[in-house]
C-alpha cells in the first residue's frame, strides 16, 4: 500500500463521501461571527453565515491553526503514514499555507510537503482528489509531483456572483470596488489566474446570462484532446448548478469529459459571497 497521505482544507468543498473514499483529510477553517470563532462544517453551517450577513453581522475567515496542523501531521505519521502532501488555498487569498509551513518545521522536513494549488472552492479540490487517485494507484513520487505542477496550471473555474455587497464588505475582491456601480446591476463573472489571485472577468445583464457565459467560457478553456472533470458549485441555489450539470451532460463526450461533480460551497466561501454564486471549475484527468 502506498503510504502517501493527502491533507487539504475545507474551502476545497470537496465532498465528503469523496473524501472518504480517497482517504483525504480534510481541516476545517474558522468562521469568525461578532468575535465568536467556528470550525466551518463542524461549529456553523451555511444557514446560520447566511443569517449572519442578512442580520448584517461582520463575518470573517480563517485558516486551520499551526496547532490544528501540527495535531494531524502526528497523527498520520504515528499510523506509519510515510509522506505527507497538504495541498492548501491560494496563497493569495488565505494565511493556511503559512501556518502548514510552520507545522511543518516540527518533522523532518522530507515528510511533509506544503503545496499552494492556487486555486480555491472545488477547483482546488480537484486538484486535490486527483492527486489523492494518483497516490493511490501507487504513482512513484517524482512522477506525482511531475504531475501536481502541471495539474495545478491547467485547473481554474470561473464563477458568477448575484449579490456584489457581501463580496464587497468581505475586501477579498478589492479590484471590483472600481466597477461598484456595474456591479451593483449586473452578475461580475470572477476567476484564478495563475498566481491564485482571483480577477474579474466581465458581467452578465441576468442569471440566466452568466449561467450561459459560465458554460462558454469553460468549453472555450478545455482541450478537448485530454480528459477533463469538471466540478460545478452553488450557494443556497441549486437549479443554476442543475442547469450547468445538464448542459455539460449533453456534450460530455464530445468535450471529453469524464466526470462531472456537483458541490455545495462550504461556509468560509459563502462568509464573502453570500448565498447567491455558482460556478464551474475544470481539471485536467490523468488517471
Amino acid at each position: 500500500m502506498n503510504k502517501i497521505a493527502l491533507v487539504t482544507d475545507s474551502s476545497s468543498d470537496i465532498p465528503p463521501q469523496i473524501a472518504r473514499q480517497l482517504g483525504i483529510t480534510i481541516l476545517p477553517m474558522y468562521i469568525n461571527v461578532e468575535g465568536q470563532a467556528y470550525k466551518e462544517g463542524k461549529e456553523i453551517n451555511n444557514d446560520k453565515v447566511y443569517q449572519a450577513l442578512e442580520d448584517g453581522h461582520i463575518v470573517r475567515t480563517s485558516g486551520p491553526s499551526v496547532a490544528d496542523f501540527l495535531e494531524e501531521y502526528a497523527r498520520l505519521l504515528g499510523n506509519q503514514v510515510e509522506k505527507i502532501y497538504t495541498i492548501c488555498l491560494s496563497s493569495k487569498l488565505s494565511s493556511t499555507l503559512n501556518s502548514a509551513l510552520v507545522a511543518k518545521r516540527n518533522f523532518k522536513d522530507e515528510l511533509i510537503e506544503v503545496i499552494d494549488s492556487k486555486n480555491t472552492t472545488i477547483s482546488m479540490g480537484l486538484i486535490v482528489t486527483e492527486i489523492a487517485r494518483l497516490a493511490q494507484a501507487g504513482l512513484p513520487e517524482p512522477e506525482l509531483k511531475s504531475i501536481m505542477a502541471g495539474l495545478i496550471a491547467e485547473t481554474s473555474f470561473y464563477a458568477a456572483i448575484e449579490n456584489f455587497k457581501y463580496v464587497f464588505r468581505s475586501g477579498r475582491t478589492p479590484f471590483l470596488g472600481r466597477f461598484l456601480s456595474k456591479a451593483l446591476i449586473f452578475k461580475p463573472v470572477v476567476s484564478v489566474n495563475l498566481a491564485g489571485k482571483i480577477y474579474l472577468k466581465s458581467f452578465s445583464k441576468s442569471k440566466t446570462k452568466a449561467i450561459m457565459q459560465l458554460y462558454k467560457q469553460t468549453m472555450a478553456s478545455i482541450d478537448k484532446t485530454k480528459k477533463w472533470r469538471i466540478g460545478i458549485f452553488y450557494g443556497n441555489q441549486i437549479e443554476p448548478a442543475l442547469e450547468l450539470q445538464q448542459r455539460f451532460d449533453q456534450i460530455k463526450t464530445e468535450a471529453n469529459i469524464e466526470e462531472i461533480i456537483l458541490s455545495e460551497v462550504t461556509t468560509v466561501i459563502s462568509a464573502h459571497t453570500g448565498p447567491g454564486i455558482w460556478g464551474v471549475a475544470y481539471s485536467p484527468v490523468y488517471y
